[in-house]
């Protein structure tokens, strides 16, 4: 089993449950160089699960690991945001919940695969724009 997420360990620990990160990681060491901090792995793991959301749910190509690496990453978020430790909840609410767009496309996708405490984050930063699953989108006048 896994060791306990901290804030100390976020980085390594969430590597370890969505290895699939990596990349992105490595990406950002390349680009900006270390240390990565944890708010911006965050930030960078809101394009990667969008962009896996969209691959998850496609028609023609819904594809079972992208959904599969998706459960884990809500899996990580959800024991960041239940944790004990005094960061983490902050970094799954303010690092990835509040940097989600609730317009994108994906977004109501994404937010079904979250976990109870995460879904409340959710709940939270967007509400009365957001409200458990329904969204209000702007209406097209068609000018």
């Amino acid at each position: 089993m896994a060791e306990p997420m901290t804030w100390e360990n976020a980085i390594p620990a969430l590597l370890e449950r969505v290895p699939e990160l990596r990349p992105v990681y490595q990406q950002l060491l390349d680009s900006e160089g270390p240390p990565i901090e944890q708010y911006t792995l965050m930030h960078a793991a809101i394009a990667f699960a969008e962009d896996l959301g969209r691959v998850a749910q496609g028609a023609d190509t819904a594809s079972p690991r992208a959904a599969e690496t998706l459960r884990r990453l809500m899996d990580a978020l959800e024991e960041m945001a239940t944790s004990c430790d005094p960061y983490l909840p902050d970094l799954a609410g303010a690092g990835f919940v509040e940097g989600m767009d609730p317009l994108d496309p994906g977004f109501d996708y994404l937010v079904s695969l979250m976990r109870p405490a995460t879904r409340r984050m959710v709940v939270e930063s967007f509400a009365p724009d957001w409200q458990q699953g329904q969204q209000r989108r702007p209406q097209s006048h068609g000018n």
